[in-house]
């Protein structure tokens, strides 16, 4: 049995509604083109075409002789969204190369010179009754539906997540499991190293189990299985499988379980989530055995490796000017990384001691001095600029106090500050005017989005400098990830804080003048993460503490004003940031002013922070915060 979808319908809902469904647009480059099947450059037989066409399905696409089609209704920008996916699966390094040439046997309907009728392929259609119909083309292999049709939600960043897990799903079974059968097989529960590994951990706390398997003392709730917190199988435990259920056997069972598995490890958001696995990198890897841990960070098993090989984009032999490690098309926004190549810590809430370069090398290839706090990196002393160890614990002390343990949901205070680390937020320090120019080599591995200016003339100013561009980095390394709906930058106009920012705007609240001449997407950015500052500044109460004020950009002075002239932009400031962040003790804030001078006389005693550590909320712990916080990430956590 292939992975089916009943979880990713209940859990994320999908993306267009109705027997002639309305799709969720999204935004796509590709190299890969839409073709019909009857003037398509693919290398289908003449009866493969006529069978596709009997069927209703006229447009291909096929990245490396691997098929995608779709119905007359079913987008382009979705089978180009799948196409990338499929591509960036099999080619990680981008050099227009299959990794594993191995694969195409397996995955391409034409190969080596040879047609072939049973290779597997992925369909697209406006509803389940035609999709069904794209499946059971003759002349094909297995047919794995796109699943985008017919429920309740419409968001861009959803489609793609549907996407990518099916087009995940085949590549996994079908190609890697093919492949490398004793690593990632699914054709029983004890030859592979995941099937072993998801039978070891099934029905288990923080574990795995699918919705549509019943572990033992399982109740039926909201047309799913449901495991109550007193009947989680120990570790060890007999367990006899496969599960009673209709994704009970290994090649849904474990394929469903390595998809989320594989995404959760580098980073990436899978289509769904199993109702008790962990959410984040470093908790996966704390339930994972060694014997997963060394198969999956093995080089020579050519899995996926990185968040950027299911962001939906690739750019072979260099197309887009960079060679798929860095430049502008791997960048959201101008600044962001697509990829996730940082390291996340075993504990999130991490101070690293500052880090002086004993050589000519410099950090990001201008700065002698480093340190990383609770995922951001602050860089200083370039070139002949001093940078003092005081400024560092300035800044510091700002960073660990705004993501303090008394935040009211330290769930997703966690998956921000995850995904600052798997970003590399990177906050270059300078001495005020001090011009610099990252290399693309520089820019292409790190998100530097703004820099803090130390030195100013107005002590006010100075600890706006800080507070402004810290908020700039939470947000756009961290909330934007954390709350794709909300804050999301790839589908940025799709986002919430897109559609509240052009309410201000419309209604004179928000003068944007300033930036009409910055490119769409980099002006786009700004906007918002502008507009996050403005929020969270009034939240905080830092117009009449520290003349953080703009009247020709900002027109609302207080919370009490906020909440009355834009009521929306007040809920989704307390829905996510408040959530997340809390405002620095007034003592650390106005210790900012210090940084004006680079007068140790004149400076305030700082002492370092220390790295904390804080209890793993676990999500039988978490019911409080899922009621009182009813985002989707939440739920995400708590189920």
């Amino acid at each position: 049995m292939k992975p089916c979808g009943f979880a990713l319908a209940i859990v994320l809902g999908v993306c267009a509604s109705g027997g002639n469904a309305k799709f969720q647009p999204i935004t796509v480059e590709s190299s890969f083109k839409v073709e019909h099947v009857d003037e398509t450059t693919c290398k289908l037989t003449k009866k493969q075409k006529r069978n596709m066409k009997r069927s209703g399905f006229i447009k291909v696409i096929c990245p490396f002789n691997v098929l995608i089609t779709g119905n007359k209704h079913f987008p382009g920008s979705y089978l180009k969204y799948t196409a990338n996916i499929v591509a960036r699966l099999l080619d990680k390094d981008q050099d227009g190369e299959v990794d594993v040439p191995e694969m195409l046997e397996y995955l391409s309907f034409y190969n080596n010179g040879k047609h072939k009728t049973n290779a597997p392929y992925l369909v697209g259609a406006q509803s389940r009754k035609y999709e069904q119909r794209g499946e059971q083309i003759q002349g094909l292999g297995y047919g794995y539906g796109l699943q985008t049709y017919s429920s309740y939600g419409e968001r861009a960043d959803v489609c793609k997540r549907i996407l990518t897990e099916e087009a995940f799903h085949m590549i996994h079974a079908d190609g890697w499991g093919n492949v490398y059968p004793e690593q990632l097989g699914v054709k029983d529960f004890t030859t592979s190293v995941i099937c072993r590994e998801m039978a070891r951990i099934e029905c288990t706390k923080n574990g795995w189990y699918h919705p549509e398997n019943k572990c033992p003392g399982a109740i039926r709730r909201d047309g799913g299985w449901y495991l109550p917190e007193n009947k989680f199988r120990e570790l060890g435990a007999p367990l006899k499988l496969p599960l009673r259920g209709t994704c009970n056997d290994a090649g849904c069972d474990c394929a469903e379980f390595y998809h989320q598995t594989a995404l959760i490890l580098v980073g990436a958001t899978p289509g769904w989530y199993g109702p008790t696995m962990p959410r984040t990198a470093v908790d996966m890897r704390n339930v994972l055995s060694d014997e997963f841990l060394e198969m999956f960070d093995a080089v020579e098993n050519q899995q996926i490796s990185s968040a950027g090989q299911v962001s939906g984009v690739y750019s072979p032999n260099g197309e887009d000017g960079n060679d798929g490690e860095g430049g502008d098309s791997d960048l959201i926004g101008g600044c962001i990384l697509r990829t996730t190549p940082g390291n996340v810590p075993a504990n999130l809430y991490t101070v690293e001691t500052l880090q002086v370069s004993s050589t000519d090398e410099r950090y990001l290839g201008t700065f002698k001095k480093k340190q990383t706090v609770f995922g951001i990196t602050s860089y200083g002393s370039s070139n002949n600029q001093k940078t003092l160890q005081s400024d560092f614990c300035l800044v510091a002390n700002t960073i660990t106090e705004m993501l303090g343990e008394s935040a009211s949901n330290q769930l997703l205070q966690r998956e921000v500050i995850q995904n600052m680390y798997l970003k590399r937020a990177s906050n270059p320090m300078f001495v005020k005017k001090e011009n610099f120019d990252f290399s693309d080599e520089v820019t292409g591995n790190n998100s530097i989005c703004d820099v803090i200016y130390t030195r100013l003339r107005r002590s006010n100013s100075q600890v706006n400098e800080v507070l402004e561009h810290l908020l700039h980095y939470v947000l756009l390394t961290g909330l934007s990830f954390a709350f794709p709906q909300d804050w999301g930058l790839e589908d940025v106009k799709e986002s919430k804080a897109f559609q509240v920012m052009q309410d201000a705007i419309d209604k004179g609240y928000y003068n944007v003048d300033d930036y009409e001449e910055e490119d769409e997407a980099v002006r786009d950015r700004i906007l918002v993460q502008e507009f996050h500052w403005w929020l969270t500044a009034t939240a905080w109460g830092l117009f009449k503490q520290f003349d953080a004020q703009n009247p020709d950009e900002w027109k609302i002075r207080t919370w009490k004003q906020l909440g009355t002239k834009l009521p929306e932009a007040k809920a989704l400031h307390d829905r996510t940031t408040a959530a997340v962040l809390v405002k620095p003790n007034d003592s650390t804030l106005k210790n900012l002013k210090s940084l004006r001078s680079d007068k140790l006389s004149r400076r305030t005693n700082c002492e370092m922070p220390e790295t904390e550590t804080r209890e793993i909320i676990t999500c039988s712990q978490a019911d409080d915060l899922c009621v009182a916080n009813m985002t989707e990430l939440c739920q995400k956590y708590c189920g």
